[in-house]
């Protein structure tokens, strides 16, 4: 029972007689922790990730408009049909062929998106131990909502 009594008691002491030396421990720390990161190299690794994600947003928006008015054009020259069944038939396939260029373009986007968090995983790892631990966020906040 008296080696832990003795061990607070010098904790103790030390915490009096050196007030300081905690600060300098979170300062030696702190210059540690920045030799372990290299700051220019995640900010670069981030806005190439970024920048990759942008573009990707911008084909997906311009591919989804595209097919929004390509099914527009189809929808109207459909319902202009005299016939019923080839309006049924015309109209069915304005949908189909909306649902096939709206599905390629998120499945494009969804790519682009992987493709850029990758190559940041993985030019992150060379800027130092604390670029892969320190954001705990992830891919998942660049999804489409579905």
């Amino acid at each position: 029972m008296k080696t832990p009594k003795i061990l607070v008691s010098s904790a103790l002491i030390m915490a009096f007689a050196f007030p300081g030396l905690a600060e300098v421990k979170d300062a030696v720390r702190a210059k540690s922790n920045q030799a372990e990161l290299n700051v220019a190299c995640i900010q670069l690794a981030v806005d190439k990730r970024d920048t990759a994600v942008i573009a990707a947003v911008d084909a997906h928006t311009s591919a989804v408009k595209s097919a929004l008015s390509a099914r527009k054009d189809a929808l109207k020259t459909a319902w202009a049909q005299t016939d019923r069944k080839a309006r049924k038939e015309a109209l069915a396939a304005a949908w189909k062929a909306y649902k096939e260029t709206a599905r390629t373009a998120n499945k494009a986007y969804k790519q682009s998106r992987l493709n850029a968090w990758k190559n940041f995983n993985t030019e992150r790892k060379s800027c130092g131990k604390n670029a892969t631990s320190d954001d705990s966020m992830g891919q998942g906040v660049d999804q489409l909502s579905e």
